[in-house]
């Protein structure tokens, strides 16, 4: 019994933690989102913490961390990147769930993510770490993720930026696997 009012204060105290984190820095997502899709994004927009928790669990219960493709590029080859995305333009022209790895506890997004492709280095550049798709209904989805380490170019290997794009999904596979 007291076990279970310990959990209960405890689950209290994260959502009231997650509360005013998103008080706090979901303005600040939703103006730069806005700004960089050129589309007016509101709270209506984002998950509550209850759908973030189904969210979380339904991508948890997928088989994306078994089903998955990557493809890495150097940031410099960022236009190499969108290339491989453009494969993914009739896809991401719908409504998706986007989560940005800054805000993924306090905001995922349900809206159409057509104006990906386009702003790719702004969306890079908002976040600094990664962001994800997943279709609704987490058959499929990709990420996006910067990070730094060794990339072996011209001869030498150098510490570079790196751009990984990892792709879920029986579906989204094939779709880039018959055009690399």
């Amino acid at each position: 019994m007291e076990t279970d009012n310990k959990e209960e204060r405890q689950n209290r105290i994260k959502l009231l933690r997650q509360q005013e984190d998103q008080k706090k820095r979901l303005p600040y997502l939703l103006s730069n989102l806005s700004n960089i899709a050129g589309i007016q994004f509101s709270e209506s927009h984002v998950l509550t913490f209850q759908e973030i928790d189904v969210h979380q669990i339904n991508q948890n219960s997928s088989d994306f961390d078994f089903n998955y493709l990557n493809i890495s590029f150097p940031q410099t080859k960022l236009s190499d990147l969108v290339d491989k995305l453009q494969f993914f333009s009739a896809e991401l022209n719908q409504t998706n769930y986007l989560t940005f790895h800054r805000w993924a506890e306090i905001a995922v997004l349900k809206i159409n993510t057509s104006f990906i492709i386009n702003n790719l280095e702004r969306l890079i550049e908002l976040d600094k770490d990664s962001f994800y798709v997943h279709d609704t209904a987490y058959k499929n989805g990709l990420w996006v993720d910067l990070y730094r380490d060794y990339w072996f170019m011209d001869g030498a290997a150098e510490l570079r930026q790196i751009l990984e794009l990892r792709i879920f999904g029986k579906h989204w596979i094939k779709k880039i696997a018959t055009q690399i």
